[in-house]
């Protein structure tokens, strides 16, 4: 269903507005059997054909299916589109309230549709906020899950949402299962970044499990003088987990600007252990940049896969693209062929993402749409304008029923 989901999505984004593949879409939606391409065939027209006259008709009938994937795409575009109703908040509810019944790729869409079609709803609010205290899964006014991404959307730097949040920060000890794990940090530093409620619940909370947790990222959260000293406490490591992920968040919380941050920065730079682990961040505290290059292609030739793409992103932030032959064929000798599997494979990522204009890396790109366990992701994006391998990523759909793929082969030919 995710690539059902992204695939319909990246058709909606490539394909907009051509009328030729909207009523092809539509033909589709009329014949279709099965519910989940229904789904993701609405998904795709609402998206890229918005104005298209039969959308909210078919948006109301769709609404009403007993498939939930399908009523819950409808119930979403109806609200984005400013045409919800009370059923639409009536079925938002009731799926917040048991969110294991509806997809999981949805939920936070929902809980979203819920914040933009009802903003400042009392009821809801409290729903949530009960939802947030008792997480009850299938038995409350709403689900937990359903509760933070709903909260966060609709309550920005809200005192009694930021309270609700610090109280669960100051009587657990593991927080993040509910606010970390499988969602960003990223997503509560927006709506509360620096709520003056939460900082200190974060800053005790942190403090304490500092040693023993990847949570760096809550600190972002706070963004306290105070969060930014536990960063600079942690001891930092020469190894891919988490032994260098204070520092990347010192500087993504107050960056190398900051001179309490750059000095730390140095310290850690001071040891030759280190360095290999921090080469992205080598460009950015080091004044000799040929210097810093000559390091850096050392550490992409000698380190092994999963430090060495450390030192192909460094050298892309020095400047280096697919027009530099020296940085390709070093990272090529490493990866070359490779299918990204894990975090041993990262620089291939790295090389479709920053060096893709070179002929060779193209050709990696083309072995990774062969592959399903390629990035097809990143070759989408780099070679979105190469209707070669926008040709070849059509083979990549699998997911997506016959008669949709059909609609790319044809477009593209």
């Amino acid at each position: 269903e995710w690539n059902q989901k992204s695939a319909a999505e990246a058709l909606a984004k490539h394909l907009a507005g051509d009328e030729r593949t909207a009523q092809q879409l539509l033909a589709l939606l009329r014949s279709a059997a099965d519910p989940r391409i229904t789904a993701y065939t609405l998904h795709a027209l609402a998206l890229g054909w918005p104005e298209e006259p039969s959308i909210p008709d078919i948006l109301k009938l769709a609404r009403s299916s007993s498939e939930l994937t399908l009523k819950t795409v409808a119930t979403c575009h109806r609200v984005r589109r400013g045409e919800h109703d009370a059923d639409d908040k009536a079925f938002l509810l009731a799926l917040a309230r048991d969110s294991l019944h509806g997809s999981y790729l949805w939920r936070d869409e929902a809980a979203m549709a819920l914040a933009k079609g009802w903003p400042g709803d009392k009821t809801i609010k409290e729903a949530a906020l009960k939802g947030l205290r008792e997480r009850v899964v299938g038995r409350g006014p709403m689900d937990a899950d359903y509760a933070v991404p709903f909260l966060l959307a609709a309550y920005p730097q809200d005192d009694e949402v930021a309270e609700c949040i610090a109280t669960i920060f100051r009587n657990e000890e593991h927080p993040q299962h509910l606010f970390g794990i499988g969602r960003p940090w990223a997503s509560m530093a927006a709506a509360f970044g620096g709520h003056l409620r939460l900082r200190d619940a974060i800053d005790d909370w942190f403090e304490k499990v500092a040693p023993k947790t990847f949570d760096e990222d809550a600190c972002l959260v706070s963004g306290s003088e105070r969060a930014k000293r536990a960063l600079m406490a942690l001891p930092c490591t020469p190894t891919i987990w988490g032994g260098t992920k204070s520092v990347r968040t010192l500087i993504e919380g107050w960056g190398v600007a900051d001179k309490e941050v750059i000095a730390h920065l140095d310290s850690v730079a001071s040891r030759e252990d280190m360095r290999p682990f921090i080469a992205d961040i080598l460009p950015k505290i080091t004044k000799d940049k040929d210097a810093c290059r000559k390091e850096l292609l050392g550490y992409l030739r000698t380190q092994p896969e999963w430090v060495a793409d450390y030192a192909l992103e460094g050298l892309a932030e020095l400047g280096s693209d697919g027009n530099d032959e020296e940085v390709v064929e070093a990272a090529l000798d490493k990866w070359c062929a490779k299918v990204p599997s894990g975090m041993a494979w990262a620089g291939v990522n790295i090389l479709i993402e920053r060096f893709h204009k070179h002929p060779r890396v193209r050709e990696l790109a083309c072995h990774q749409v062969a592959n399903r366990d390629g990035s097809i992701g990143r070759v989408a994006r780099a070679y979105a304008d190469d209707a070669e391998i926008r040709a070849a990523l059509v083979n990549s759909l699998g997911s997506l029923p016959a008669a949709l793929r059909l609609i790319v082969v044809e477009w593209m030919s």
